[in-house]
């Protein structure tokens, strides 16, 4: 399975498809028995595993991460145009999946990461993002009247400052929401900060030591 590339999204359909055709079938004069059908059962129990597995794999993500060949397979396009030149984010923030893909400069997915995301009175907002700089939070080097100076244990070992580029012009712009570690690493997988994409200590850590100023982030 390593070596397999799956699309969950489009493995659905295909399923549904197989089910389908068997009901037609039945309700054609029970002719669901045919060794065709059987074939298809077979496809769409196998396919139905391994869709099983793939969504098992995702949610069972651990904190330090993965560079599991099945889950990298998943891995969300990082390629975006900004200023009308293509370019490669650093790192891609699955929303809906809790989930933090870091790529090569090339643009090969290389880890994945759990992360928490915003709370529905405070989601996470989607969109493209620019690398500012990183700060280590206790050291308060954050200017005096932000929450992360003064209160900077929520944000853990390392706060990934980001800006909001604008695709057309590459204006810049800061809404207050990062990427950075947590004091509460339970919140991991859930929807559970005020909009800012929390990691566990020792990955946003790992990720710092690749990430720097002018890198695109897409949050999706």
């Amino acid at each position: 399975m390593s070596g397999l590339k799956i699309n969950v999204m489009k493995i659905y359909p295909i399923i549904n498809t197989v089910k389908n055709y068997s009901k037609a079938l039945v309700l054609a004069g029970g002719l669901a028995i045919t060794p065709a059908t059987v074939k298809a059962e077979r496809f769409m129990a196998d396919t139905f595993s391994m869709t099983q597995q793939v969504t098992k794999t995702l949610t069972q993500v651990p904190h330090e991460g993965s560079t599991d060949s099945l889950i990298l397979a998943n891995a969300p396009s990082c390629d975006i145009i900004i200023q009308g030149v293509k370019k490669k984010a650093k790192i891609v923030v699955d929303v809906a999946n809790h989930l933090l893909y870091k790529y090569s400069s090339d643009g090969k997915p290389e880890i994945v990461y759990p992360v928490a995301t915003g709370k529905p009175e405070t989601p996470t907002h989607k969109g493209v993002r620019r690398v500012s700089h990183i700060e280590i939070p206790r050291l308060r080097r954050a200017p005096k009247h932000t929450k992360r100076y003064k209160n900077p244990a929520p944000f853990g070992a390392r706060c990934i400052i980001l800006d909001i580029i604008d695709l057309e012009t590459g204006k810049l712009t800061r809404i207050g929401e990062f990427i950075h570690g947590n004091n509460a690493p339970e919140s991991i997988g859930l929807d559970a900060s005020g909009g800012c994409v929390r990691m566990p200590e020792g990955a946003v850590i790992e990720v710092s030591k690749d990430v720097k100023s002018g890198d695109i982030v897409i949050i999706k």
